[in-house]
């Protein structure tokens, strides 16, 4: 789509002017937050005709992105070395201020300092901010966010449990902060696809015989927990697929696994297509969350969606995204990891309660609902700031 100009509600009266940070998801196979801004973009394209959105990135538009109505409006903002911080630093504030912005939503846990608008900020975890990644982007969310942050007119954030990390982590007040819980996509289901048969033998899998989980390196994915509550079961250890690797922690987590003696029944990859993702999520006997803390914890609910019993931690936002649809395990202790791993897989008919009550579960957290309830947000704020045509709703 290209850059037009907005069309006006009336002479001399336009809707509200909202920006939106959508680089994540502009850049190639988007993921986490990507998908998050993709599906509120398609809601708002659904409903919100009381607003104008300017979309603001780094890079061309994704080819796949459905046709937007003429309420939309991109802006390729080119910065030389495409350096994140700098990009909202200088060139967005600038741009904010030259197309009339009336309220600028920063969609991936970051503000530019100087902010010439009314903003809000969705602000997934708190884990940057509490010391976790050494990397540059890290370094610079922890000097200058901070005070960034408190500057938002309103923190979204995906679960009661980030809420009140965020007032404990930042000081920001509690009536600020709003609760908007992610969506699944349509994609997980129980439904079957005709690739699932050949997804399975790649991987030398058979239904219904196998734990899938998706984990990282890094203390807080607990990888490492897991492949411990493993060795808890020997000698019957279950057939494990641990996914989600970058590159360069494959080979060091495989070596652990066979120095464990695991290597025959615990097979390890990286990144997998969502296809792949998908065929495992439904075929699997359980999904295993090991994760000791999440903002949210998505794979959780597109496991339930799939129809997949799910085993988790019983801490952070965990039983508040899954309910009573869950097993839970202390994720500091492998033996009680263990112990829910041996209870699941030893009972056909607790992992069939699992399954009927997830999916029962996975139905309330709807992309529809995020994008409305995020709109909703929008207008609040507008209506606060005495924004002409806004409605508080």
């Amino acid at each position: 789509m290209s850059s037009v100009e907005l069309a006006e509600v009336a002479p001399g009266l336009r809707r509200p002017r909202v920006g939106i940070d959508v680089r994540q998801y502009y850049r190639p196979m988007p993921r986490g937050m990507g998908q998050y801004i993709r599906r509120l973009i398609e809601g708002y394209a659904l409903s919100c005709s009381d607003l104008e959105f300017v979309l603001y990135h780094e890079r061309e538009a994704p080819t796949d992105r459905p046709p937007l109505p003429g309420r939309f409006r991109e802006e390729r903002l080119r910065m030389k070395g495409a350096r994140f911080e700098l990009w909202e630093r200088l060139r967005l504030p600038f741009a904010l201020r030259r197309h009339g912005i009336d309220l600028y939503h920063g969609t991936g846990n970051t503000l530019p300092p100087r902010q010439p608008c009314a903003t809000i900020v969705t602000l997934h975890d708190t884990l940057v901010l509490e010391g976790e990644g050494d990397d540059h982007h890290a370094r610079y969310v922890r000097r200058a966010m901070p005070a960034a942050l408190r500057l938002a007119r309103r923190i979204l954030t995906d679960s009661f449990a980030s809420a009140r990390d965020i007032e404990r982590v930042l000081g920001y007040p509690a009536e600020r902060i709003r609760v908007v819980p992610l969506g699944v996509d349509e994609d997980f289901s129980p439904q079957e696809e005709s690739r699932d048969e050949d997804v399975l033998a790649r991987y030398g899998l058979a239904p219904d015989q196998f734990l899938f989980a998706l984990g990282a390196s890094g203390e807080r994915k607990n990888s490492a927990g897991l492949l411990e509550a493993l060795k808890l079961l020997k000698p019957s250890v279950p057939r494990v697929l641990i996914a989600g690797f970058q590159p360069a922690a494959l080979d060091e987590f495989r070596a652990r696994v066979a120095a464990a003696g695991l290597e025959r029944e615990v097979a390890v990859e990286g990144y997998l297509d969502d296809r792949d993702v998908r065929a495992l999520y439904r075929h699997a006997a359980g999904y295993v969350f090991a994760s000791k803390r999440e903002g949210f914890g998505l794979p959780v609910v597109e496991a339930m969606a799939s129809g997949t019993a799910v085993l988790c931690a019983d801490r952070s936002s965990m039983p508040e995204i899954a309910g009573g649809a869950a097993l839970y395990f202390d994720p500091e202790d492998p033996r009680s990891m263990a112990e829910a791993i041996r209870r699941l897989l030893g009972a056909g008919a607790l992992r069939e309660e699992l399954s009927r009550e997830g999916l029962a579960r996975a139905k309330s957290f709807r992309w529809e609902r995020t994008a409305q309830e995020t709109a909703k947000i929008y207008r609040e704020v507008l209506a606060e700031i005495g924004c002409p045509g806004s409605v508080s709703s």
